[in-house]
């Protein structure tokens, strides 16, 4: 599990935190049907719930090896991709809806760069979830997109680093 997500989990406010805190615990501590259950209701209220959601699947599949649990991770990372896609610039994304419609450029590039991540996060779990399963052509694809979504998200810190809040510079660097 990143770094970022179990950070992220702590510092969402009220009872909402509390619950996601938790799952991250539970998550950690292998209960990954307790740290479903948590988080299933509001699985696509961000691309964080969304990957989060994924990461518990992913998490399975690896330590289990079944086919079966790789399936579920897999098509999570594509709804995790998904949930990104919709909550994307055009979606308005999660800064803006922090911040509100009219949120500053800095907040547009904080947003962009959410989406970016949760997309890699998900394409290089699906790619270790391909290879799991033999799909090692479709694997290699996703590895790369990921990679170059990642790629994108430096080159965005190196051209705006004063637009990047220190929560993503983390993730980046």
């Amino acid at each position: 599990v990143d770094v970022w997500l179990c950070d992220w989990a702590d510092t969402m406010a009220g009872d909402e935190g509390i619950t996601h805190a938790a799952a991250v615990a539970q998550l950690l501590a292998n209960d990954f049907q307790g740290a479903e259950e948590r988080l299933r209701a509001d699985v696509r209220a961000s691309p964080w719930h969304a990957l989060l959601f994924a990461q518990i699947a992913f998490a399975r599949a690896v330590l289990s090896l079944a086919p079966g649990d790789a399936e579920d991770a897999l098509q999570r990372c594509w709804d995790a991709d998904a949930v990104a896609n919709e909550a994307g610039p055009q979606g308005g994304g999660v800064m803006s809806a922090l911040f509100g419609a009219g949120a500053a450029e800095e907040q547009d590039v904080a947003a962009g760069l959410e989406q970016q991540l949760v997309k890699a996060d998900a394409h290089l779990m699906g790619a270790v979830m391909q290879l799991l399963l033999g799909r090692y052509i479709r694997a290699g694809l996703n590895f790369r997109n990921g990679w170059n979504l990642y790629h994108a998200a430096a080159a965005t810190l190196e051209s705006t680093p004063e637009a990047v809040p220190p929560e993503l510079k983390c993730i980046i660097d």
